[in-house]
């Protein structure tokens, strides 16, 4: 059983809040029409999984750390991951990528929403590439991101939503081994959407085995660039807990949504 620790709060960073940031905020009051309360617990949200991932801006011998949001049904969880996509973008986080659920019906629905809050934000194009898959987009991508931005105005982000299946993750893996991602120095941010489904070492019993999404996900990790925080997102959070200390899927540090009055979706 571990101990449990007052977090020094020291420890994080403060993430600005930038314009990509601003247009979420005002996305969330003009279109989805929330009220300003469920807003805030939003925005909270999205400030504490930045502040608690590892800040690209500054020298960090850390090269990966997982997190771990807790959040039930009625707090917002996509809106949330949304948020701290559009928070990352204002922070110097370059890359991000999505692990939907396991189910391609659950897939589209989280994608679609995601894309289009964030489409919808990037008035002027300029702040997220989706990558669909396409090798030599991506190559032109990850090459615009070594040129030194306009004045004020951020690199575009890679974004990536995928189902969280084996095939999947594999192919993602190896579009981002071809581009040597990970000699890359700018921050980057994995989205494990129900991290307690299929995430987690099932095949642990067994003395040196490793269940395939487990493994592919920690090669994932490995494949992002130095400065990569991997969030786990979830409402039952139960067995994360129980993740041996020295597995790199053990949370070191977790946030809790406060409970709005209404679902917030």
């Amino acid at each position: 059983m571990k101990e449990i620790i007052p977090i020094n709060q020291s420890k994080f960073w403060v993430p600005k809040q930038g314009d990509t940031f601003k247009q979420f905020y005002n996305y969330c009051e003009d279109v989805e029409g929330l009220e300003q309360k469920d807003i805030d617990i939003i925005k909270a949200n999205a400030k504490k999984i930045l502040e608690r991932c590892i800040n690209p801006n500054i020298p960090n011998k850390d090269n990966a750390r997982t997190n771990l949001h807790i959040g039930d049904v009625q707090s917002g969880k996509t809106l949330t991951m949304t948020a701290a996509i559009a928070l990352a973008h204002d922070n110097g986080f370059l890359l991000t990528t999505v692990l939907t659920g396991t189910k391609t019906i659950l897939k589209d629905q989280n994608e679609s929403r995601i894309e289009t809050i964030l489409q919808r934000i990037d008035h002027d194009k300029d702040k997220f590439y989706f990558n669909k898959g396409d090798q030599s987009q991506l190559d032109t991508q990850v090459e615009k991101l070594k040129r030194k931005p306009r004045s004020g105005i951020a690199n575009k982000m890679i974004v990536s939503i995928i189902l969280k299946q084996k095939d999947n993750i594999e192919a993602l893996i190896s579009k981002y081994e071809k581009l040597d991602i990970n000699q890359k120095e700018f921050g980057s941010l994995i989205l494990d959407d129900e991290a307690d489904q299929a995430s987690l070492n099932t095949m642990l019993r067994s003395e040196g085995q490793k269940s395939p999404t487990y493994r592919n996900i920690n090669s994932l990790i490995n494949a992002h660039s130095k400065n990569t925080t991997f969030v786990q997102v979830t409402a039952t959070a139960s067995a994360l807990f129980c993740i041996p200390a020295d597995d790199p899927l053990s949370p070191l540090y977790v946030s809790l949504s406060e409970r709005p009055e209404k679902y917030i979706g």
